[in-house]
């Protein structure tokens, strides 16, 4: 029940009815009479071109299937309203540009207005303000921070602001901490970590490990000419690629044997 109820807010209903707009207009009476102009025989109905469209919208999301398969219920829906949207864009400017560009504004609006939700619950997650991140690997090099570099409007960093937020729940100790840092507030500190904080940013989030200070693990990988790779941010690549079980491990027995010596 909980996972359906996710889904029922104001981002979701105005995205859905995005996706839909084009076909219900094109076929509800009287909507259809007063935006096109009718076929020969005066009736409401998708024409050979725009049904051409939208069968070519269904094999691409049939054919990014593939794609998808490791993705979360709302990285699939998302990602479908993103192609259903760019499809509709295409339907309307056929039909008429003005409305074309109503329907390419009321999309904008959407994306600034009501963007995904954002996680909301517990979580042991530090959040960096300015120079804290620098200052607290310098002053505490033998704790190992995981931080996110994120930036609020990005909605690969909204769907992944749970998984790391269960993570830190189950993995925080006292020598392994889990950190945030937002881009967009910061973009000094996200440059000088080699992030990219602008709109067109394709490695939102990151995730750097730090182990005495340094960097040693980050994902995605940026290569030398400034490519980034891609990478799926699921809970099971994060505990994988960054080894926490294994860090988990070790900074409990660092804490065990710190605690040992003191008594």
């Amino acid at each position: 029940m909980e996972d359906i109820l996710a889904f029922v807010n104001s981002h979701y209903i105005l995205n859905l009815l995005a996706s839909v707009l084009f076909v219900v207009t094109r076929q509800v009476l009287p909507i259809c009479t007063a935006l096109y102009e009718l076929d020969d025989e005066g009736e409401c109905h998708l024409d050979w071109r725009d049904t051409e469209i939208l069968m070519f919208l269904c094999f691409v999301i049939l054919l990014k299937n593939r794609r998808w398969k490791p993705l979360s219920a709302k990285e699939y829906i998302s990602n479908m309203f993103l192609f259903t949207k760019a499809a509709n864009i295409l339907l309307f400017f056929r039909q008429d540009i003005r409305w074309g560009i109503f329907y390419a504004l009321f999309i904008l609006v959407l994306f600034l207005v009501f963007p995904e939700p954002a996680y909301i619950g517990p979580d042991s997650i530090t959040f960096f303000r300015g120079q804290a991140l620098d200052e607290e690997l310098f002053h505490h090099p033998n704790k190992i921070w995981l931080v996110e570099f994120y930036a609020a409007w990005s909605p690969n960093c909204t769907r992944f602001s749970n998984t790391f937020a269960e993570l830190s729940l189950k993995y925080d100790n006292d020598l392994f901490k889990f950190g945030k840092l937002d881009v967009t507030r910061y973009p000094m500190i996200a440059k000088k970590y080699k992030v990219d904080s602008s709109v067109t940013s394709k490695n939102l989030p990151t995730l750097v490990l730090f182990e005495n200070g340094k960097e040693t693990i980050r994902k995605p990988v940026v290569d030398s000419k400034g490519g980034v790779s891609s990478y799926i941010f699921k809970e099971e690549n994060v505990i994988r690629d960054f080894n926490l079980n294994e860090l988990y491990k070790t900074t409990k027995g660092r804490m065990k044997n710190k605690n040992k010596k003191e008594n």
